[in-house]
């Protein structure tokens, strides 16, 4: 970029695929890390995928389209498939309450919309990611097993599996 006065700070991401063009920019985050700067990891038929740290105890995957110029962070990441373009990750709601339900998000990089998998149990713990024993991505399906409180009174955490079909 010429001119540009937050070149020692902020990081510009340019991509194209054939005559379309995206850009993405992040504030500040040359000054941080170099865990905090996203590393390209990989591509599906729709997106490039980088990863990067967002903080201490998370991390994050970034979706550049190759079909426009959106790109979609994706943030508390618990895991992610790229041939097939699918993110896993926690959703706010599951973030900000302890006594709800667990629950996840499933996304897809090439669509805008999520698919929330729900558990029955709950989860008290700070790091949110940290209860998921396993999890498990194939053509059509999520297997996932957690370690979540049956209910608010009880300390002790049982597993809990869900397998959720995908497109």
């Amino acid at each position: 970029m010429k001119n540009d006065s937050t070149k020692y700070r902020d990081l510009h991401l340019q991509w194209s695929s054939g005559p379309l063009m995206g850009s993405f920019r992040m504030p500040n985050v040359l000054e941080y890390r170099a865990y905090f700067v996203p590393k390209f990891i990989g591509e599906s038929e729709s997106c490039l995928f980088l990863w990067m740290v967002c903080a201490t105890d998370r991390q994050a995957i970034l979706a550049l389209s190759k079909s426009g110029s959106s790109a979609i962070e994706y943030d508390h990441i618990v895991g992610w498939d790229i041939p097939t373009g699918r993110v896993l990750w926690v959703p706010v709601e599951t973030r900000k309450n302890d006594f709800a339900p667990y629950a996840l998000a499933l996304s897809y990089c090439d669509m805008r919309k999520d698919t929330i998998i729900r558990f029955q149990g709950i989860s008290t713990s700070v790091l949110k990611s940290s209860v998921i024993d396993s999890f498990s991505f194939d053509p059509h399906s999520l297997y996932i097993e957690a370690y979540l409180r049956p209910s608010p009174d009880t300390i002790e955490p049982r597993a809990e599996m869900v397998r959720v079909g995908t497109r």
